[in-house]
């Protein structure tokens, strides 16, 4: 469901594979690949992708055709795949009902975190809590 999703937002928003590549600094052949479903997108590129198409994470991995007690089912097996835990799909699952402005800030705490990390590890200081 997630490629057939993905190929109907980018055609309906008149963008090309390269385009929408080029748009989200990807390589256009990784593009091409989430649509045919032979590579499966990180986290933070799945939130790029709906943000990108202006929907919800569910909305772009479900199917708007079944209930959305079946699209919870179907969109978590999907983010199981993806290799996350019930812990990182409660904070999908959190984070697709905000309001718009909120995600944004959502967004904002989330990358400062993530580079908060990031400059722990290039210090080789990975066992400070981030949260001291």
């Amino acid at each position: 469901m997630f490629c057939e999703n993905l190929i109907k937002l980018r055609t309906d928003a008149g963008k090309t594979r390269k385009e929408v590549a080029i748009d989200l600094k990807i390589d256009n052949s990784t593009y091409g690949y989430y649509e045919k479903g032979g590579k499966k997108p990180s986290y933070e590129m799945l939130i790029k992708l709906a943000q990108y198409f202006n929907v919800t994470v569910s909305d772009l991995i479900g199917d708007n055709d079944k209930s959305s007690t079946e699209n919870k089912s179907d969109s978590k097996d999907i983010l199981q795949q993806l290799g996350m835990n019930d812990e990182t799909i409660a904070i999908f699952e959190y984070y697709n009902s905000l309001p718009e402005k909120d995600r944004a800030a959502f967004m904002d705490v989330f990358q400062a975190v993530t580079k908060l990390h990031k400059h722990h590890e290039t210090m080789g200081d990975t066992s400070k809590d981030l949260a001291s």
